[in-house]
């Protein structure tokens, strides 16, 4: 997307094996298709991504997740946070992958072959952008394989769709923010190169045979909350989305950091980067960077990943939950959203006694008075086991208190914002065995060549992804259902689970959420 980017692959989908690959004129340069092949898409393993990275936690949470839900054993918590710090080797920072360059601004355009070659002649293909998760720290626009959408999409209409995918930059180079480094610099600068990205599309698609009046913006976790924030960007006051509908799935962020956590995070990237200011920084060469930002995420605490979205005054005026309840929104965007249970299962240490989870809250809202973490551990999430509540032991106490405080009450308030505002807005929860984060990703992904996931829950939020996209509505045939109704002020869902599918009323529409969108613990 910056005058650097020499390449914007154009990949179509066609039923021959080789011909001259077309060149589309988009007016300031000629670009020629990447690929052509209805089989196969292209890897992405010769193009560039942005600099990546993993705290080491992860892996820990990992190893402990399996055993816990399979046979109920219950890890140590001190132990789990302490194998953690140890599990990060340092030595890991030499062998980066080799795509990884600051210069990664770019997006691929994927088009069915009489789509492209209708352009300007009949009507116009809708057209999905898909904004990639990873923690606001690592991914890139050929994470997931489209096929399996898009074939199905041949079923709603039958040139297809048009999918785009994109790159943003991540961690310290994306979100980097706090009083030295907004001197010069721009925070939640990963926003604005979402924005340019989508931007583009709306002004360019129509030359690949896209619709700009029919486009869709998905993604899920960390491109979930970044679509959540387009929604809101400006507090509402910038216009009209570059999209007409969006599908956030499973939004997320951690808690908005101080000025002073601000601060601190930049200070530690400079002392990782061995330079003193923003300006020595940007004399360093791309490796020392990406070193730099690598080590730093890598040792984040249990749960961080260091980086994500903060309050700046001006694209993100305050909390996107806090704008949904004033109606400071673009309430002309149609909005489908969906989550899963178990959202924030491994996302905080396994907490296996009650001292243990005021920790682990302490760790989590480290903004918090010591009121409010009492309020949070004896009034929202009372540690009773009895069957009173919604959890059975104090891993899952803590898992519900991270699913609702970092994940899905953002859906519920979102949801009552629509609502509030007459606004459209849909919602699902995806119930299906473990049901943890990102577990619907995959299903929206099936493939059936490759997959073997249950078809008949894969086809339905398949069905309900290009509905939306196509129709402005969730539908589907395979489903059992009347046409899902409207969030609404009841908190209509559909839920999907492995029971079957059906009708409900959203879990997250409750006094808990409500309070958690106060923002009392920041």
């Amino acid at each position: 997307m910056r005058a650097t980017s020499a390449i914007l692959p154009l990949r179509l989908l066609a039923s021959v094996a080789a011909m001259e690959l077309p060149v589309v004129d988009l007016g300031y340069a000629l670009y020629r298709a990447a690929d052509f092949n209805m089989i196969t898409t292209h890897a992405g393993l010769d193009e560039r991504i942005c600099p990546q990275a993993q705290p080491a936690w992860m892996a820990e949470a990992y190893s402990w997740l399996l055993p816990y839900l399979t046979k109920g054993i219950v890890p140590n918590s001190t132990a789990v946070i302490e194998d953690s710090h140890l599990a990060f080797d340092i030595s890991s920072l030499q062998h980066r992958d080799p795509r990884e360059n600051e210069d990664c601004l770019f997006l691929d355009v994927i088009v069915p072959q009489k789509v492209f070659e209708n352009a300007g002649k009949s009507t116009p293909a809708p057209v999905m952008v898909y904004i990639h998760g990873g923690g606001y720290v690592q991914g890139t626009k050929v994470d997931v394989d489209p096929r399996g959408l898009l074939y199905r999409s041949r079923n709603l209409t039958s040139d297809g769709i048009i999918y785009v995918s994109l790159n943003y930059r991540l961690g310290a180079l994306g979100f980097s923010s706090g009083p030295m480094f907004q001197k010069d610099g721009t925070p939640n600068a990963a926003f604005l190169d979402q924005r340019m990205a989508l931007e583009w599309v709306r002004n360019n698609i129509h030359i690949f045979g896209g619709d700009n009046l029919r486009i869709t913006a998905f993604g899920g976790s960390a491109g979930a909350g970044s679509l959540i924030h387009q929604i809101t960007a400006y507090g509402g006051e910038d216009g009209s989305s570059p999209f007409q509908q969006a599908i956030p799935q499973s939004p997320g962020w951690m808690p908005k950091p101080s000025l002073q956590q601000q601060e601190t995070l930049f200070q530690e990237f400079l002392a990782a980067a061995n330079v003193s200011s923003l300006a020595k920084a940007r004399e360093l060469p791309t490796e020392d960077i990406i070193y730099a930002n690598s080590l730093q995420i890598g040792n984040a605490t249990y749960g961080s990943f260091g980086y994500g979205p903060v309050i700046d005054g001006d694209f993100v005026r305050d909390d996107p939950r806090a704008l949904f309840d004033l109606g400071r929104f673009d309430q002309s965007v149609r909005v489908m959203i969906g989550h899963n249970p178990n959202e924030g299962l491994g996302f905080a240490p396994p907490s296996s006694t009650n001292k243990e989870y005021l920790q682990a809250l302490q760790g989590l809202f480290p903004l918090a008075s010591s009121s409010i973490v009492d309020y949070i551990a004896n009034n929202l999430y009372p540690p009773l086991f009895n069957g009173t509540s919604e959890y059975t032991d104090q891993i899952r106490r803590i898992t519900l208190t991270v699913t609702e405080a970092i994940f899905t009450c953002t859906t519920s308030a979102l949801g009552r914002g629509y609502a509030k505002a007459n606004g459209t807005s849909y919602s699902y929860l995806f119930d299906d065995s473990m049901s943890l984060h990102g577990t619907d990703s995959l299903f929206m992904f099936y493939n059936a060549e490759t997959a073997t996931l249950n078809q008949t829950k894969a086809y339905t939020l398949q069905d309900y992804i290009l509905n939306f996209a196509v129709r402005g509505y969730p539908d589907s045939d395979v489903d059992g259902l009347e046409r899902p109704k409207a969030y609404g002020e009841n908190g209509t869902i559909v839920e999907i689970t492995s029971t079957g599918i059906f009708e409900g009323v959203d879990p997250a529409d409750n006094d808990r959420c409500r309070w958690w969108q106060l923002g009392l613990y920041r």
